[in-house]
């Protein structure tokens, strides 16, 4: 079975008989342009005013899930490797700590190398920062408890 492009089909027909009444007059191409009807655009109405905002809520929540759900994953599997009552040995810390880190890493969108190494040193220097704040607010804290009491002076 072949193709052809000369031959005319039944749609085509029903097509060109649709126009021949508006255009039966025409001479030129841009007259003919003109003279044809604007498209009809179909829309929701009323239906679709109520339920477009809804149905956009709705792709922009599946969206988010979907994005983060390894992370949230990962996560998951390291918080009970770390509350398990089976004993953390080391290798079991670097395969938890692996897990989490693969699942945001997927997350994120599966950045390069570059785009990989640039985020851990910005976290890391935002960790960095966090952790030395709450040292010197803890540490500040812990020297104001150990100074003495002053004595009430004697006669």
């Amino acid at each position: 079975m072949s193709i052809d492009p000369n031959e005319t089909h039944d749609d085509d027909d029903v097509l060109v008989a649709s126009f021949t009444a508006q255009l039966e007059q025409v001479t030129d191409a841009e007259q003919a342009i003109a003279a044809m009807d604007a498209p009809r655009v179909p829309t929701g109405g009323r239906v679709e005013d109520w339920a477009k905002p809804t149905i956009a809520k709705v792709t922009t929540w599946r969206d988010v899930l979907r994005t983060w759900t390894p992370a949230l994953a990962g996560t998951v599997v390291f918080l009970i490797l770390l509350f398990s009552p089976a004993p953390m040995t080391g290798p079991l810390i670097v395969y938890a700590i692996g897990w989490m880190a693969f699942g945001l890493w997927t997350s994120l969108g599966r950045p390069g190398i570059r785009d990989s190494a640039a985020l851990v040193a910005r976290r890391a220097v935002a960790v960095w920062g966090l952790l030395t704040t709450a040292w010197a607010a803890i540490s500040r804290l812990l020297h104001r408890r150990a100074e003495p009491k002053p004595r009430p002076a004697t006669a």
